[in-house]
């Protein structure tokens, strides 16, 4: 099931809870709470939270849906083909082991400290290892040596959004649209950061573009946000 999934699931099964049971808590602590939020805009705050996954782990210069496979020799290569130590960090993640692929990730820093793709994975498995801070930074040092990195954008704006930092969310996110529009995941967000915002136009225009920019997504899953933004028209 993917994260999309589980997140719309879970949205539909706290449909009933009061608006400050919007699970908000179990991934990032909000910084900020805004009292009085309507039942709706709790239900997309409890999607956000489950979708900070959706981020996307960056291997230079391929993304890694297109990597091939670790290679048994790789690990007896990593000095002579710095690649291969890239190929195990991703296997590692892919395979939930965030400790292991974070340790790789930090040799790979060593061996290339000026590579922003880096620091953007090593935000990854920080969040997965729920050292947020540190997500944080890694995400703000990968910004720092690429300005124009679409992914390090959605991912730090995935987290601002999750500490209900929207200001900076929104910001990080149309940036990343700006640079890259056929991005499908910065759309996702920023139709959370619109239905907190009780935008119900732009929420349903951003799930839409989602949906055009995703074609090889799930069709039960497509159904379910198409179906989301049903019911945000109505």
């Amino acid at each position: 099931m993917s994260i999309i999934h589980e997140a719309l699931k879970k949205a539909e099964q706290e449909k009933n809870y009061p608006p400050e049971q919007s699970g908000a808590g179990a991934i990032l602590p909000g910084k900020k709470k805004t009292p009085g939020r309507t039942v709706f805009l709790g239900i997309a705050l409890a999607v956000s939270m489950a979708l900070l996954a959706y981020t996307r782990l960056v291997r230079k210069p391929q993304p890694v849906s297109t990597l091939t496979s670790i290679q048994a020799t790789d690990a007896l290569n990593v000095e002579k083909n710095p690649e291969a130590l890239q190929r195990i960090a991703v296997r590692l993640f892919e395979e939930k082991k965030f400790e292991a692929s974070l340790a790789t990730w930090e040799k790979l820093t060593l061996l290339f400290p000026t590579e922003a793709h880096i620091y953007n994975n090593m935000g990854l498995a920080l969040k997965k290892l729920g050292r947020r801070e540190e997500a944080f930074q890694a995400y703000t040092k990968a910004l720092a040596l690429r300005e124009d990195f679409p992914e390090a954008l959605n991912n730090l704006g995935a987290l601002y959004l999750a500490e209900g930092r929207r200001s900076e969310a929104k910001k990080n996110l149309q940036r990343a649209v700006e640079l890259s529009p056929e991005y499908a995941n910065p759309y996702f967000h920023l139709a959370l950061v619109a239905e907190q915002e009780g935008n119900i136009q732009s929420a349903s225009k951003n799930y839409a573009g989602f949906l055009e920019r995703s074609p090889g997504l799930d069709e039960n899953l497509k159904q379910q946000i198409e179906k989301k933004i049903e019911t945000l028209s109505q």
